[in-house]
């Protein structure tokens, strides 16, 4: 499938899953307090932490391996053998945490109510994210964009059905949405154990297991560094501001988020060309052009939900709330500097095959990031970490590519990337200086920013009318590996 087309059903599946992601946060902030919703951030911080060190970062090698095995049995081998490691072995951890966690005092927590928070956050992780982990990653590899998405909009629609239930209907508080989150988790378990099994025979080889692990394995602390990045800042929030001034920095950051589900959705769409071009000759112009129009097409993602976020925060959120789109504009710039990072980290990690080096950049970057917040955060308040949310992934882009240029040197094409952060930051700038009650104000200079952009976009080269009418008709790529097709 060529990447215009992937991204297009990528984005447009990522569309709707932030969609339903805002319907989910609306629903906290009309039906948690601002403590309540600060817990929450907090708990599911926590599980999603314990997830990535229970998986020892095995996803990475889900996706790498399908380009490496050109016999089907081989392949279908090697998956049942990473699936199984990712079911069996973070059970287990899990099970053995979760009976030491029984024995933590009340007295040394918080709230009476953080302990069963978060033994119910660190369940609902495991089910939602250890059965889909292998599956979602072989799905990209294969370049199924619209499986991919229909798993993702059908998790999260049954999460917000489940929640309305929980929490609407029910009035259980924050217990309530942890609940809806597990039972989503044993909902859909089956059902993504049932799509593996086209892709793979259950096997336990230790072969294909120490080769996994030898790929995944160095890059740990770099997917645990991006958790420093984007999640740690709730950690350190809890010991410096109120959770009720967490609550509205994770409402400003979760409307952030939603720039980088679409930075994430375009990179699964052309993550599988960086992939192949470890094995192609002269693909370097082609990768450069496909990075530069990624760049283009999420820096207007982020811009969209930068400039627009005020207007949603005061209409749908209340009064508590309203300071949250000054969190956003940070957020969303913090994620235009990860997708701006995810050229030198693909070309590195699947076109060059090397990951020496890449985690300790990326931990240099989290540990940054936790080390301003500390510093910042009792002067500057909640913006503070939402500043340092773009200071981290900035630092991040630059150390990455730094480390890339002498290992897989790639044109980046800097000229057309300045021109885009400085449309960003200049619409943002502008949007923050719109008195917050101006809503009518807003939504016309917002129009006019976005109209703006994209007509950079086309002086740039990045679109054109007859690009777009052409996506669907270009003829796909052949597939890497087709096992399980």
């Amino acid at each position: 499938m060529n990447p215009a087309r992937s991204g297009f059903i990528y984005t447009l599946g990522d569309t709707l899953l932030r969609g339903l992601s805002l319907l989910l946060a609306l629903v906290y902030v009309n039906y948690l307090g601002t403590s309540e919703f600060g817990l929450l951030a907090l708990v599911t911080a926590i599980s999603a932490a314990t997830s990535i060190l229970s998986t020892l970062g095995i996803k990475a090698a889900a996706f790498q391996f399908l380009f490496r095995y050109e016999r089907q049995d081989e392949a279908r081998a090697f998956y049942g053998t990473v699936w199984l490691f990712s079911i069996l072995v973070p059970g287990l951890l899990l099970l053995l945490l979760d009976r030491v966690l029984v024995m933590v005092p009340p007295s040394a927590l918080p709230t009476p109510d953080y302990l069963p928070c978060i033994r119910l956050a660190l369940w609902a992780e495991y089910l939602n994210s250890g059965f889909r982990l292998v599956i979602l990653e072989v799905l990209r590899a294969k370049e199924r964009p619209f499986v991919y998405s229909l798993l993702s909009l059908g998790n999260a629609a049954t999460l917000l059905v489940l929640v309305i239930a929980a929490v609407v209907v029910g009035r259980s508080g924050v217990t309530g949405v942890l609940v809806a989150m597990l039972l989503t988790g044993l909902l859909w378990a089956p059902i993504y154990s049932l799509l593996m099994a086209r892709h793979m025979k259950l096997a336990f080889e230790l072969s294909a297991l120490r080769q996994a692990l030898g790929y995944s394995l160095p890059l740990l602390p770099h997917f645990l560094s991006h958790w420093l990045l984007s999640l740690s800042d709730r950690l350190v929030l809890e010991r410096l501001v109120p959770l009720g001034s967490i609550g509205v920095y994770s409402l400003g950051y979760r409307l952030g988020n939603i720039s980088e589900m679409f930075v994430s959705a375009g990179n699964s769409a052309i993550m599988p060309r960086f992939a192949r071009a470890a094995r192609e000759q002269g693909g370097g112009e082609e990768l450069a052009r496909l990075f530069s129009r990624f760049v283009y097409v999420m820096g207007g993602m982020v811009l969209v939900v930068g400039m627009f976020a005020n207007e949603v925060i005061q209409l749908a959120t209340p009064a508590a709330y309203h300071s949250a789109a000054g969190v956003t504009r940070w957020v969303v710039l913090g994620f235009f500097s990860l997708a701006l990072y995810y050229g030198p980290m693909n070309a590195m990690t699947l076109t060059a095959q090397e990951t020496r080096g890449v985690a300790w950049n990326t931990l240099l970057a989290g540990l940054l990031n936790v080390a301003l917040n500390i510093l910042l955060v009792p002067h500057f308040g909640v913006l503070a970490a939402a500043v340092n949310t773009f200071v981290g992934y900035s630092v991040l882009f630059l150390l990455m590519l730094r480390l890339s240029r002498r290992v897989c040197p790639m044109n980046f094409r800097f000229g057309q990337i300045l021109v885009i952060e400085a449309a960003l930051i200049l619409g943002l700038v502008v949007d923050s200086l719109i008195p917050a009650d101006r809503l009518v104000l807003g939504v016309v200079i917002d129009v006019l920013f976005v109209s703006l952009y994209l007509s950079i976009g086309w002086r740039l080269g990045q679109w054109t009318w007859g690009e777009v009418r052409r996506i669907w008709q270009e003829p796909p790529i052949p597939e890497a590996g087709s096992f399980g097709s």
